[in-house]
């Protein structure tokens, strides 16, 4: 299990009620894909192994609209653990 597939399975444990969409690429070594929907906003969480975290969030919660932000992520983290922290820190916004 790689980090976003650890993570995914966190955040549905943690708000079983989000919809969370998990979105592997062709290739292994690609960028994973995991959008999840809080009430007004869609975080877009960006892994490519072995060390590249990103995260974005769409403000208007639009899922067209998330997917403009997927290339390039609002914010880039070095290291794991800060990654996921940001990402249940603006979980809780």
């Amino acid at each position: 299990m790689n980090s976003i597939q650890w993570l995914r399975n966190k955040v549905r444990e943690r708000f079983p009620g989000l919809t969370v969409v998990f979105d592997p690429p062709a290739r292994e070594e690609g960028i994973w894909y995991l959008d999840i929907f809080v009430p007004g906003r869609v975080i877009i969480v960006q892994y490519q192994p072995p060390d590249k975290f990103g995260l974005s969030v769409s403000p208007d919660g639009d899922p067209e609209e998330a997917y403009k932000f997927t290339h390039k992520p609002d914010l880039v983290f070095d290291n794991e653990t800060d990654w996921r922290n940001a990402v249940f820190t603006e979980m809780g916004k």
